[in-house]
């Protein structure tokens, strides 16, 4: 058991990634042990508790009341003193056996030390549930879990805003063509990106896919007809489907482009930040 506490002890020196990765290693038989609850470590980062909740969940998941001395109780003693810890079934039903990963999805600071975080536990057979984890923050890079896990509703998804490209590009239009080669070459390889971006744009191809093909385009302006004159933008939003291997996969883009000698071409593209220069 001294490797096991050693492994684990180390592991949370490294941080919560490492600590992860102790979890998953195999351990030696346990040996009986004096019980004694370690003191917190004081080695998460200041801030933001959520990687601390993150990890504490997943240890209390693969924790089981009648093995004191498991690394996963040892991890939860060490991280939430007062936590209970459950009593698993048997079989591969139980919630520690089917288990897949942890996830923070939301934290909220109640006060002066004390948050809350929302966190996601997924399973193999992608149900997810949610809990909400209570964390003692010192504002110095302490954390403590102060109670244990509730479990929690799902929490509620944003109305989505109306998008600003209202107006649709009927395909095989200028547009609709300077796109369909453009993702053509981003995605699937046919031909070089640079031929179709705007000057001081850089942006490297994605690739992986075998085919691409557009199936709506809408822009904030009337853009179905003629290409205006040189630096008029519009902003796209694009939907296609890229095939490869697996399967066909429904995509979405956002792009800024801009009209330069009587065609179209990509002054920015943003599936997400930084995506074009």
């Amino acid at each position: 058991m001294a490797f096991g506490r050693c492994a684990v002890w180390t592991a949370l020196a490294a941080g919560p990634a490492a600590l992860a990765l102790a979890l998953t290693l195999p351990q030696p038989p346990a040996q009986p042990a004096a019980h004694h609850r370690p003191a917190p470590p004081a080695t998460a980062a200041a801030g933001d508790p959520s990687g601390w909740a993150e990890v504490f969940l997943a240890a209390w998941f693969r924790a089981d009341d009648r093995e004191q001395d498991s690394p996963s109780a040892v991890v939860v003693r060490s991280m939430a003193p007062e936590v209970e810890l459950p009593r698993p079934g048997d079989g591969d039903a139980t919630a520690g056996a089917g288990l897949d990963r942890v996830a923070a999805v939301h934290s909220r600071r109640l006060g002066d030390g004390e948050w809350s975080v929302t966190v996601a536990a997924q399973y193999a057979n992608a149900s997810v549930r949610y809990f909400s984890v209570p964390v003692l923050a010192s504002g110095q890079g302490q954390f403590t879990v102060s109670g244990g896990p509730a479990r929690v509703a799902a929490p509620g998804p944003l109305p989505v805003p109306k998008p600003v490209e209202g107006h649709p590009v009927e395909l095989g239009r200028p547009l609709a063509e300077s796109l369909e080669e453009f993702f053509a070459a981003y995605l699937a390889g046919a031909g070089t990106v640079d031929r179709y971006l705007a000057p001081g744009v850089r942006l490297a191809a994605a690739g992986g896919y075998e085919r691409v093909e557009l199936r709506r385009v809408a822009a904030d302006r009337e853009a179905s007809k003629h290409v205006p004159g040189d630096g008029v933008r519009a902003r796209v939003r694009v939907r296609l489907e890229a095939e490869d291997a697996a399967g066909v996969w429904p995509l979405e883009y956002r792009l800024r482009m801009s009209a330069r000698g009587g065609r179209w071409e990509v002054a920015a593209l943003k599936p997400a930040a930084g995506g074009a220069r």
